[in-house]
């Protein structure tokens, strides 16, 4: 697992072990109510969860939703819950960016750095059009899982961690070779996207799935 391996390179020392199938996290809490998105044709509401950390690439996000910003010419709208010492930064780099721009093609953020309860978490990831989180150090991130979970179109960095939510082609990966058109492609097909999310989460990541693979390696060590 490449996210398994990054975290070797973190440790001084051999470690001898045996590879084996990966044991993927699994969601355990679910959506109490059918919450609905928000539809606006002309606004890509995005949503994000993590910390304001560097290792959770917060500051790297500014950026990159101006560059959708200009690719797709629609508004954006971005929502975050998260908090920590990247939050001023943060903040004023989409300041300066909306400096540039008129008024009407700003960046609109708003960021929750409060306590809020898991189905709050689940009413905005219900009501954004796209998850987009761009760690530069990922290692199977909950959130993506009940993004995928709830079908939405999701947009990661393309770190270890990250890709093994890739299965289908089903995420676009944010690399340094993502082009421009590959950005208006996918939204512009991000329903189909959302969909493909849903049915990767069914086939690879359901709780169903969580507990085949745990049966198959007790069954393993128990031989």
């Amino acid at each position: 697992l490449p996210s398994f391996f990054s975290f070797l390179n973190t440790i001084n020392g051999v470690i001898d072990f045996e590879e084996t199938p990966p044991l993927y996290n699994s969601i355990y809490d679910f959506p109490v109510k059918n919450y609905r998105k928000n539809s606006n044709k002309n606004k890509l509401v995005f949503f994000s969860v993590g910390q304001m950390t560097r290792l959770k690439g917060m500051d790297q996000i500014p950026d990159f939703l101006n560059r959708v910003r200009v690719c797709t010419g629609k508004k954006i709208h971005w929502i975050v819950a998260a908090k920590g010492e990247l939050k001023e930064d943060v903040e004023s780099r989409i300041n300066d960016i909306n400096a540039t721009i008129s008024e009407h093609q700003r960046i609109v953020y708003e960021i929750i750095d409060y306590v809020v309860d898991h189905q709050k978490i689940y009413q905005l990831m219900a009501e954004c059009d796209i998850y987009l989180m761009l760690h530069r150090i990922s290692v199977f991130d909950f959130s993506t899982l009940e993004a995928m979970y709830m079908g939405k179109p999701i947009i990661l960095s393309d770190v270890a961690g990250n890709d093994e939510f890739n299965c289908d082609n089903n995420i676009l990966m944010v690399n340094k070779d993502l082009k421009d058109s590959d950005i208006a492609i996918f939204i512009q097909n991000m329903d189909v996207y959302g969909k493909k999310n849903r049915r990767v989460y069914d086939a690879n990541f359901s709780d169903s799935k969580f507990r085949e693979r745990y049966y198959r390696i007790i069954d393993e060590l128990l031989e």
